[in-house]
């Protein structure tokens, strides 16, 4: 029996994900009001800085915009009868006005040295200057993308009652994003052995491996909610099955690869160490704050993925 839930309950994910954080990191300072409480493991920029962190979303929408392209180019795949690809102008630009308004508030509140160093890819954090900035330090859990988010994407397809199918000329859009991802990389950081030193240094695995387990439950989530109750319900399809237990095999050694580098160094070794805490932010305070670091992603997430995609899906 095919199961139809309402996708409106997609939308309770990053809610309960923040509300979940919220509690831990209030647990961890031992306060329920936390907004003008330092979280951040910069150990300067309370919860409400860290929420509407400007600067550091302006080093981030090149790799969003990318992601975006990815989740919709497998949704494409995956779904029957999708509309054709449109670009859906008012969302695009609701979200490049929503980059603007992100830039004037950047140098209001963290300055132009901050803005640019971030816009400009020349920043990854607030101690670390590298060329590609947080492009480069997003290439991992990008390149990573490409093999989960197809995997996401079915279950959520799955448990929601969604037909699946596979639908391989499609992904020649998936192809293209990859490509682009790579070069935008090459011409950012300026050199192969880069985005090398980043496909296997354990801090760069050790970030990606954090926003893996961000994305599915913040960004992911609001856009599949608006579009699920458009699209036709069904089984899934023989060929997608082979398909999809194909990247289910090559994405076990992935993510070992991306959690085990990073265990053998340390992940205290490898995180900021904050004035507000005597010892290593365990793993749970990191994820949660870091929830936070993406507010302005997931808005900006939502209407990209919006304009390419729109609300255009069928019922049946």
């Amino acid at each position: 029996m095919i199961r139809v839930w309402s996708p409106g309950l997609l939308l309770a994910v990053p809610l309960l994900t923040y509300a979940v954080s919220y509690f831990y990191m209030a647990l961890f300072h031992n306060q329920w009001w936390l907004w003008n409480a330092v979280v951040h493991e910069s150990g300067k920029l309370t919860l409400l800085a860290t929420a509407l962190y400007a600067s550091h979303f302006l080093g981030h929408f090149p790799s969003l915009m990318i992601i975006a392209v990815l989740l919709t180019a497998w949704l494409r795949v995956l779904t029957p009868d999708t509309p054709p690809a449109r670009c859906d102008t008012r969302w695009l630009g609701a979200a490049f006005v929503f980059v603007a308004l992100c830039f004037v508030g950047s140098v209001w509140y963290f300055g132009w040295n901050d803005t640019l160093d971030y816009l400009f890819l020349r920043k990854q954090s607030d101690v670390r200057n590298e060329p590609g900035g947080s492009f480069l330090l997003h290439l991992p859990s990008t390149l990573s993308l490409v093999i989960l988010l197809p995997l996401y994407l079915a279950t959520a397809l799955w448990a929601f009652g969604k037909r699946i199918v596979w639908r391989p000329r499609e992904a020649v859009v998936v192809v293209a994003a990859t490509i682009c991802a790579l070069l935008v990389a090459l011409l950012t950081s300026g050199s192969v052995s880069s985005i090398a030193h980043a496909l296997t240094d354990p801090r760069y695995l050790a970030h990606s491996a954090r926003e893996l387990a961000t994305f599915p439950l913040t960004f992911f989530p609001i856009p599949l909610a608006l579009w699920f109750g458009r699209l036709a319900n069904g089984e899934i399809g023989t060929s997608a099955k082979w398909w999809l237990l194909s990247l289910a095999a090559l994405s076990v050694p992935l993510l070992a690869y991306q959690v085990w580098l990073p265990l053998q160094v340390g992940v205290s070794e490898l995180a900021q160490q904050p004035g507000f805490s005597t010892e290593p932010l365990p793993l749970g305070y990191l994820w949660s704050a870091h929830n936070y670091e993406h507010v302005l992603d997931t808005a900006f997430f939502s209407l990209i993925c919006l304009s390419l995609y729109g609300l255009r899906g069928v019922r049946r």
